[in-house]
């Protein structure tokens, strides 16, 4: 159990899983991590669309993990952690600039 761990154990009195403090999200934060799963789910995907000889590629990322949906939208016993709007505006000024660069 490391110093930071026993002092919150000891200042709020959380319970312990696995000798490590967890503490879940408030509504309206992302999703704690418990577990990792969600973090390491996410793969590529992609989506192209031709319209005459214009190919329009339009990539993404996607996970199969069943709970997703619910943390992002809520269910009627839990408010939403939204994940993915923040992880996009927090990206989107890199992707702009990216797309800027000359090729």
């Amino acid at each position: 159990m490391t110093k930071q761990t026993k002092s919150l154990l000891k200042d709020y009195g959380h319970k312990l899983r696995g000798g490590q403090l967890y503490r879940a999200s408030a509504p309206g934060e992302p999703p704690a991590n418990r577990s990792g799963n969600l973090r390491l789910s996410w793969r590529p995907q992609s989506a192209s669309e031709r319209i005459g000889k214009t190919v329009t590629i339009k990539p993404a990322i996607t996970t199969e993990v069943k709970y997703a949906p619910y943390l992002e939208e809520g269910t009627d016993r839990m408010a939403p952690r939204p994940f993915e709007d923040p992880i996009i505006e927090k990206a989107m000024p890199r992707i702009s600039q990216i797309f800027k660069e000359p090729y």
